[in-house]
């Protein structure tokens, strides 16, 4: 006898809307072609697409540091929400030796590779 699934339709849109979020995050780690595509603004928009999902906040960066070798990033953001005063976090990215692609990031505290 086969298990089945009791995921409710709105559990499968939510899963499919993270799978394909995260594989847009993935893309968005290419190269870049032009000059606007610095490691940090690279970086800076991985982050902010990651944090998207909280809908009820605005992020807003505040500094940002490049480290060139290896090249790693560090982004410090303001989250501002009606609800809560406002409040700052740090996220990061580390890059591969050619700078192609991120390899590592951290958000919030939680550091993940990216495969």
């Amino acid at each position: 006898m086969l298990a089945r699934n009791n995921l409710s339709p709105f559990g499968v849109a939510a899963c499919l809307v993270i799978a394909g979020r995260c594989a847009y995050a993935l893309t968005l780690s290419q190269p870049a072609t032009s000059l606007a595509q610095t490691p940090v603004a690279r970086c800076e928009f991985f982050l902010l697409m990651l944090k998207s999902h909280e809908r009820a906040s605005d992020y807003k960066a505040l500094s940002a540091i490049e480290q060139v070798d290896p090249t790693k990033v560090t982004i410090e953001f303001e989250m501002r929400n009606k609800a809560h005063a406002p409040s700052q976090s740090i996220g990061s990215c580390e890059f591969d030796r050619d700078r192609r692609h991120i390899t590592f990031f951290t958000l919030d505290g939680r550091r993940s590779q990216i495969d």
